[in-house]
């Protein structure tokens, strides 16, 4: 099987997130510019760039938050005159944090037709991230 190679050196997103108490402030709704760097797709057959880079772009400007909690933002959403009305991307682990955000990313690109693998670092700032 012939395989090729995209390289995608520079991506990045912004977006909301909170964690639980144990991690201090972190347990406070707050926002990174996350770093997508030195993606590396390995495909069976051409993939456009795009098709990649419209899967890092779902997490642009949304609040991305652990599934578990989708009943809760849903109830306080709905709440008159709610302040809260953020747009929610849920992810199927435990907390938000760059390792699980960075875990579901690499998921959604390996569903992408013709995908094989996928590694890159995801950085939530300049200094901290995750090699994936």
């Amino acid at each position: 099987m012939e395989t090729h190679t995209i390289e995608i050196n520079c991506e990045t997103f912004n977006a909301s997130q909170y964690l639980p108490k144990e991690f201090g402030h972190c347990h406070n709704l707050h926002g990174h510019t996350y770093l997508v760097k030195n993606l590396y797709a390995v495909t069976d057959r051409i993939v456009d760039f795009s098709i990649i880079k419209k899967v890092i772009d779902q997490f642009d400007h949304c609040t991305i938050a652990p599934e578990k909690d989708r009943d809760f933002w849903e109830a306080v959403s709905k709440i008159e005159n709610s302040p809260v009305n953020f747009e929610m991307k849920y992810i199927p682990y435990e907390m938000g944090t760059v390792e699980y955000i960075a875990l579901h990313l690499k998921k959604m690109i390996k569903e992408i037709p013709g995908v094989i693998d996928v590694y890159f670092e995801l950085y939530e700032t300049p200094n901290q991230g995750t090699v994936i």
